[in-house]
């Protein structure tokens, strides 16, 4: 039966089908016995885009990413999490039987249709039958037609061959069309689960565990952590509860994350670094490539691979935050329920605002060099349009070739100046701006 009195709105409507029932996994690992389920996660990040209709209407859409308590967030609303009892006080047998016993006996009572069936759920349903229609509509209506025109041309039509190859891509979209459906499905099945009846199956599977081993059973959920429950046994073997500070006026700090968790983000961090430095070269490329044909054309110019340079730079200062440890050890924002939530001086622990302070001002830094690189990109922007000016003002008046190579040795000259000059003053700028936010937040927090 279950432990949790019904809600107002699950009083009424038809029973709740054990399919839609979590899934859950028992097994060992080393030391330990391990019990997974999924279910719903926090908040982490959202993502917004915009969209513009016309000059003056856009339209935003805001993406939700989700906080997991095992490996990196997803944007799926349910994830896996984990409890974990140590194998020297059960064994995973008992362990299975007491689950199996506790879930067979749990009865997730009634509720509304609406209630039953989630909007993220259905939206990925319907996201699978449309691709599987398109699917179904690209082999009907142009793959085997055209293989079978193919196949029945002549045996020395030389177009044949040709026919058949054409076929590829088409098929190469079916394929991705597939790919996606399956995306869609698994995420479908994984969002089958109303969140209420995961959240009592989870409490249900704990209380069991509680009883079985006789102690509270570690876990991964960042929402246990936060309330200064048990730490999950696999990543914390000695399964110490996060210890949090108390701030200035007697609240809990942040619950910050400890070594494990700093690790774990700086090495997605690195990873992140290294597709995005992979992603960023091709501009780089690029603008070094042009920069040489130009050169061997006889033009002199710096736009291209000041271009570049300048897009490779801001990728790579701004996606460097993710793996400094420093940002990473006291991040300005927390997930949240609904949507992430922001980290003031106030919420701080009094032991960690020394820290938290730092890693604004590095935060800033960071900041401050993804602002010169998108400085430069403007500047060379604005270079092309001068030169396009200037170019046409040469042509009208037919100057000669040594005229021209003097002409672009002088625009390249004030062009480099102008980007020096730019970048000199954005840092100078923007270092007095940093200094002056420290100092001010520093004063407010009472460090100084």
């Amino acid at each position: 039966m279950s432990t949790t009195p019904l809600s107002e709105n699950r009083r009424h409507g038809p029973a709740i089908p054990r399919w839609m029932l979590p899934s859950v996994r028992v097994r060992r690992r080393g030391d330990v016995i391990t019990v997974e389920q999924r279910v719903p996660a926090r908040v982490e990040s959202i993502h917004t885009s915009r969209r513009d209709d016309s000059g003056s209407l856009h339209d935003e859409y805001h993406t939700p990413i989700y906080e997991a308590g095992l490996g990196s967030p997803t944007s799926v609303p349910l994830v896996k999490e984990r409890l974990t009892v140590p194998a020297s006080e059960v064994s995973e047998q008992q362990v299975r039987q007491a689950v199996d016993h506790a879930i067979a006996a749990y009865d997730p009572g009634t509720a509304a249709l609406s209630v039953q069936f989630s909007g993220d759920a259905l939206l990925r349903l319907l996201q699978t039958v449309f691709l599987l229609g398109m699917t179904g509509f690209g082999l009907h209506f142009i793959v085997i037609p055209f293989y079978q025109s193919a196949s029945s041309a002549p045996p020395g039509d030389p177009f044949a061959s040709f026919q058949k190859l054409l076929t590829v891509f088409p098929g190469i979209f079916i394929l991705v069309a597939i790919t996606l459906a399956v995306v869609c499905a698994r995420a479908a099945w994984a969002l089958r689960t109303p969140k209420f009846v995961a959240e009592e199956q989870w409490g249900l599977l704990r209380q069991t565990l509680t009883q079985l081993a006789g102690q509270e059973p570690g876990s991964s959920r960042p929402l246990d952590i936060e309330a200064g429950l048990r730490r999950d046994l696999i990543t914390h073997p000695n399964g110490d509860s996060l210890t949090r500070g108390v701030t200035r006026d007697g609240r809990m700090g942040p619950p910050w994350p400890d070594a494990y968790d700093v690790a774990k983000r700086v090495r997605q961090g690195r990873r992140t670094l290294i597709g995005m430095t992979i992603f960023a070269s091709v501009f780089l490329t690029v603008g070094v490539l042009i920069f040489l044909l130009f050169i061997a054309a006889g033009q002199l110019t710096l736009i291209p691979l000041l271009g570049g340079v300048s897009v490779f730079g801001a990728i790579l200062s701004h996606t460097s935050q993710q793996c400094d440890r420093l940002l990473v050890s006291y991040p300005s924002t927390m997930p949240g329920e609904e949507e992430p939530r922001e980290i003031s001086w106030e919420d701080v622990d009094t032991a960690s605002l020394p820290a938290w302070c730092d890693a604004r001002r590095r935060e800033r830094y960071w900041n401050l060099a993804a602002i010169v690189f998108l400085i430069e990109f403007v500047v060379a922007i604005l270079a092309i349009f001068a030169s396009v000016m200037l170019n046409q003002t040469a042509f009208s008046t037919s100057s000669s070739s040594q005229e021209a190579h003097t002409h672009a040795l002088i625009q390249n000259s004030v062009l480099a100046l102008v980007v020096i000059a730019a970048a000199l003053a954005t840092v100078v700028i923007g270092r007095r701006w940093i200094q002056q936010k420290d100092s001010e937040l520093r004063h407010q927090a009472g460090l100084i």
